[in-house]
């Protein structure tokens, strides 16, 4: 297989990608609460875009919550 050449499988994607304004993935990279760090959480809530300044991140979730309706 040439290197350069994505596999035929992927010719249709490349075509898309060729004419994207935008390019957006999904991907479930979570850890569930019991087992997640504070720094995971804080990676995960500032990971977005647009970004949320730092400190947003050290803001307590029920503030986060309440504030937002």
């Amino acid at each position: 297989m040439d290197s350069l050449r994505p596999p035929d499988q992927f010719k249709d994607y490349v075509l898309l990608e060729q004419k994207a304004v935008g390019l957006q993935l999904y991907a479930m990279h979570a850890i569930q609460g019991f087992f997640q760090t504070e720094e995971h959480a804080r990676a995960l809530i500032g990971g977005g875009y647009p970004p949320l300044p730092v400190e947003e991140l050290y803001v307590p979730p029920s503030r986060r919550i309440s504030s937002s309706g």
